[in-house]
């Protein structure tokens, strides 16, 4: 994702690196961190329209919005092509451990909790049964305990 993430990836830590680029239906995108925050770009201006005119740039659609990448590319005998990019978390948007969270509470009490589907994920890839212990050493909002029970439930059925 051409999106600053992680730490300094809020507008106002690096406001130079927030600006818009033109999407395939030529409208302005600029980089968000939900949809309400205002996040960065990892590249500057110029080194961001350098890229795009060189082709190293690509847009793909999710959840109705365009999203900009970075094309990664791998050599192929000499040539350079496309590597494909792939996760088995593809499926699970960041959006939905925020919409968890609002509707649980009055406000947001945390600014970057985790999608419950995506621990839920960590744990069957892990193979977690039910005499299994999974500790979590940073338990803020309880996301993990969250997807631990819907495991154990799945397994008791």
């Amino acid at each position: 994702m051409l999106r600053k993430w992680g730490e300094n990836s809020k507008r106002s830590d690096r406001p130079n690196l927030f600006y818009p680029i033109i999407d395939p239906d030529g409208n302005e995108n600029f980089p968000m961190v939900s949809d309400t925050e205002e996040g960065c770009w990892r590249w500057g201006k110029e080194t961001m329209a350098e890229n795009i005119k060189k082709g190293l740039v690509e847009f793909k659609k999710r959840e109705g919005k365009w999203i900009a990448y970075e094309k990664l590319l791998e050599p192929d005998e000499g040539e350079f092509k496309t590597k494909l990019y792939s996760t088995v978390i593809d499926d699970i948007s960041n959006s939905t451990g925020a919409a968890l969270i609002k509707s649980l509470f009055d406000g947001k009490p945390f600014d970057y909790p985790k999608p419950v589907d995506l621990i839920t994920r960590v744990l069957n890839l892990g193979n977690v049964r039910n005499d299994d212990i999974v500790l979590d050493f940073f338990s803020g909002s309880a996301t993990t305990a969250h997807a631990v029970m819907q495991v154990s439930c799945l397994l008791r059925r």
